[in-house]
């Protein structure tokens, strides 16, 4: 899950299934731009975390080889911390609320 797209998908999802008293106020069209809010935040947040996830991931494999990654695996880290970041957030700022 990367794009904006599946990351609401997953927030609305998660609200309807396990925060529907959070959603039983609010009309269709507020439920629809809280989820893309939410959405976006994640991003954001995740967007802001990931390099950090990255450098990190680059450290630890230079680290265990003995040099720097080559860029297939440069990429692969990246692509790993964008993830693991989407996921950290979505721990924080979503799933956290499910009790």
């Amino acid at each position: 899950m990367e794009t904006l797209e599946e990351i609401r998908a997953e927030v609305a999802m998660t609200y309807r299934s396990h925060l529907p008293e959070r959603l039983a106020d609010l009309p269709a069209q507020e439920q629809e731009t809280m989820f893309d809010r939410i959405a976006e935040s994640i991003l954001d947040e995740a967007d802001q975390l990931a390099p950090q996830m990255r450098a990190a991931g680059i450290r630890e494999e230079t680290v265990r080889t003995g040099r720097h990654p080559d860029y297939p695996t440069t990429v692969a880290i990246g692509r790993t911390a964008k993830m693991q970041a989407i996921r950290t957030v979505m721990d924080e700022q979503l799933y956290s609320l499910i009790t």
